[in-house]
């Protein structure tokens, strides 16, 4: 039940704060903005990816064998409700499949972030 709700909620979360750079279907923004879809960056560690929508990112990253330097916003005002939709969605669209994300794993993932 869980699944199917953080998947109607994380798309319109999505929409609302990541699909700007991201794009709706996760395909990034040509060398600018990583994509989503099937990211070996985002699906190797959810809690990384969990810090990253919380606190952003600086720096180089490397997806997919291709190298980005742009700086990701933080989204500060999410909740750890709203970052596991998120989080569910973005893990479970564009063919990715990597199952569930609670509200429990997110808020112990935001402790360890550095």
């Amino acid at each position: 039940m869980h699944f199917k709700q953080y998947m109607v909620y994380g798309q319109q979360l999505y929409t609302q704060h990541c699909s700007n750079c991201h794009q709706n279907d996760g395909s990034g923004l040509e060398m600018l903005i990583p994509p989503l879809a099937s990211s070996d960056y985002m699906l190797e560690d959810v809690g990384r990816t969990v810090c990253l929508i919380k606190f952003g990112l600086e720096g180089n990253i490397v997806v997919n064998g291709d190298s980005y330097n742009h700086n990701m916003p933080a989204n500060t005002e999410l909740t750890d409700l709203e970052i596991a939709q998120i989080t569910t969605y973005i893990l479970n669209s564009w063919d990715n499949q990597k199952g569930y994300v609670s509200v429990k794993e997110v808020t112990e993932h935001l402790k360890s972030c550095e």
